[in-house]
């Protein structure tokens, strides 16, 4: 366990006063007794083998145990609850009734609030967003100016970075890249080594798997499927019940919808439409 004291040494944050710790006794990974930390409000902030290091500032009801470390310039606040391995440190913040486990990675700029949870290997960098119920497992990455909100769930190996959004109920999983200025929202499944990019987007019940990619202004929507090595770009359509498999690709301003399969080497480009 941590042995630390609060010290005189204080400063207000949003009219709480916070004060500098020091340990009391000598730990084999904080430092040596007469370490100063960094500031909390109270010793029910601290607790375990838990430190905050350098300008970090834990206050509120928020909690940071087990083996966590917040330190460089990071604040945790409100209800928020930092446990296990995880580390938040740079700017980053995590708040409201957010927790962060397992030895996930808080840093840059990154915000983690609401009710998110960031857990296991996952990390949350740059100026990234994670609110709302949303959860980051696994090895999963949120970055860039990327935001995860609402229910939505990134884990595995995925990465969302850039301008992404991942909303609603989207699951993103699997070695899947989300980037630019991509949206992914709705009850869409992306995963494999599917990609999507630029502005396109994937909405309400599609799915989007193996080494697909929906990119330029395309759309995948509906119950629709995108699937093997396809392709579907620039302000292509895909919806409705149809799938788009194997190496075929889809673009221009075509569409693919009801029923429709389109797989194999086929290539709709143009205004035309499959149905």
């Amino acid at each position: 366990m941590t042995e630390y004291k609060l010290t005189d040494e204080s400063i207000k944050v949003d009219g709480k006063t916070l004060y500098r710790i020091e340990l009391t006794k000598n730990h084999m990974v904080h430092g040596r007794e007469g370490t100063k930390g960094g500031f909390i409000e109270s010793e029910k902030n601290l607790t375990g083998n838990a430190f905050v290091y350098d300008s970090a500032k834990v206050c509120g009801k928020a909690l940071v145990t087990d083996n966590a470390r917040v330190s460089e310039s990071a604040q945790v606040f409100d209800n928020a609850n930092v446990s296990g391995k995880a580390k938040v440190y740079g700017n980053a913040k995590v708040s409201g009734d957010a927790k962060v486990s397992g030895n996930a990675k808080i840093s840059g700029n990154a915000k983690v609030y609401g009710n998110a949870n960031v857990t296991e290997n996952s990390f949350a960098t740059n100026n990234a967003n994670v609110f709302g119920k949303t959860k980051v497992f696994g090895d999963a990455q949120v970055s860039g100016n990327a935001k995860l909100y609402e229910n939505a769930w990134v884990s595995g190996d995925a990465k969302v970075y850039g301008e992404a959004r991942v909303s609603g109920n989207a699951r993103v999983y699997g070695k899947t890249r989300v980037f630019g200025y991509a949206r992914v929202y709705g009850k869409t499944i992306v995963y494999d080594k599917s990609q999507v990019f630029g502005d396109a987007q994937v909405s309400e019940n599609a799915k989007l798997y193996e080494n697909a990619w929906v990119s330029g202004d395309a759309k995948v929507y509906g119950e629709a499927r995108v699937y093997g090595n396809a392709r579907v770009y620039g302000n292509a359509r895909v919806y409705g019940s149809a799938e788009v498999s194997g190496k075929s690709i889809v673009y221009g301003s075509a569409e693919v919808y009801g029923q429709a399969s389109v797989s194999g080497n086929a290539r709709v480009l143009g205004n035309e439409k499959v149905f």
